[in-house]
């Protein structure tokens, strides 16, 4: 499972089932012109809230992929 983890306005949000790739060019279609869009990310650990942020030209944020291999949660169940 991949997820992408988000720091918006000094915040830190995760959001997976999303193809990073995809985001990465929404956000940049969004900075030079397109039509700002609200991105439901997850705030917070163990029990998650969605949260609703509001992407525009002129939003700073920061986005990393985080990749986990099919094997790295072999060690996490046992």
């Amino acid at each position: 499972m991949n997820r992408i983890d988000i720091v918006y306005d000094g915040h830190a949000y995760t959001l997976s089932n999303t193809s990073f790739e995809d985001l990465k060019a929404r956000v940049l279609a969004t900075a030079t012109g397109g039509e700002p869009f609200w991105l439901t990310v997850n705030e917070g650990a163990g029990t998650l809230k969605a949260v609703e942020v509001l992407i525009t030209a002129s939003s700073q944020l920061s986005l990393a992929e985080i990749r986990r291999e099919p094997d790295d949660y072999a060690d996490s169940a046992a």
